[in-house]
């Protein structure tokens, strides 16, 4: 209830605020529909492209006009960083949509060789300590989840045998840290053998999926046996989640920096379950 009110107070105030998002050419136009759409609680949402045709001087107006500016990717990175200038100097509230690269500063440590300003890079990995802490963590809320949650797994083992033939748990390859192969434990929620003709994401109206098994997904019971996998320590409560080698050796090819989710173990959920939603594309759930 404390969220709800806190969020509604923050809705009406950005109702009296303006967005302006500068892009360059060529930006996407369904990617500019999404921004607006996801921007609705703004009072005015306005775009402005940067083409050569363009009077600089009538960009910087627009700056001058609003309330906060959003500048895309797409933008040329000393275009960029000319109107970041202005926009600090008019005291404008500005943002950035970030590459994996920007995000690596996050957290880094100005140092200086001899009179050259540097920033240290925070190392990505966990320290041995922090290793420690978070293995213990997952081992002991695991151990606490399986015991707790024991009564649901029965319920949910005996509607999947009252409901369709086959086993009641599923087992899938997956990757983890550094790409390492592990069989994720699931609730079965398709018929069995459901990927006899090969491999297949499931879609919204999937008729693989058992009545059950549409139940189980909608309220994500059917991920409960993952507690399994981090008891053993292939998961993490907390980190990406993992993908199938199949599709994920893919999206290594196709979509740049991917890689860095390895970094990490594979979780039960992550950044990008909280803020991200089930279309979000793949580039974005790498910067989560």
């Amino acid at each position: 209830a404390g969220r709800q009110a806190v969020l509604r107070l923050l809705i009406r105030i950005r109702k009296t605020q303006s967005l302006l998002i500068l892009h360059a050419p060529n930006c996407p136009e369904l990617f500019l529909k999404k921004l607006k759409r996801k921007a609705e609680d703004f009072g005015r949402v306005s775009f402005f492209e940067l083409t050569s045709d363009e009077p600089e001087s009538k960009a910087l107006d627009a700056i001058d006009e609003t309330y906060q500016v959003l500048l895309l990717g797409n933008i040329p990175l000393d275009v960029r960083d000319k109107y970041i200038v202005h926009c600090l100097s008019a005291d404008k509230t500005v943002s950035v949509i970030p590459t994996v690269e920007n995000l690596s500063f996050i957290g880094g440590r100005i140092m200086h060789i001899g009179d050259t300003p540097v920033i240290g890079l925070k190392n990505s990995h966990l320290a041995l300590w922090e290793k420690a802490i978070k293995r213990a963590f997952d081992f002991t809320a695991a151990l606490i989840g399986l015991v707790i949650a024991s009564p649901i797994f029965l319920i949910c083992a005996a509607a999947i045998r009252l409901d369709s033939k086959g086993p009641v748990f599923y087992k899938q390859e997956r990757y983890t840290i550094y790409k390492k192969r592990f069989d994720i434990l699931k609730f079965r929620t398709m018929v069995q053998d459901a990927e006899k003709t090969g491999a297949r994401l499931a879609t919204e109206n999937d008729d693989r999926i058992t009545r059950v098994g549409k139940i189980l997904r909608l309220c994500r019971l059917d991920e409960l046996p993952q507690l399994v996998n981090i008891l053993k320590g292939d998961m993490s409560f907390v980190g990406p989640r993992p993908e199938r080698p199949i599709y994920a050796d893919r999206y290594s090819e196709m979509v740049k920096n991917y890689d860095v989710r390895y970094v990490v173990k594979a979780g039960l959920t992550g950044y990008a379950q909280i803020y991200g939603q089930y279309n979000t594309k793949v580039s974005d759930k790498v910067l989560f």
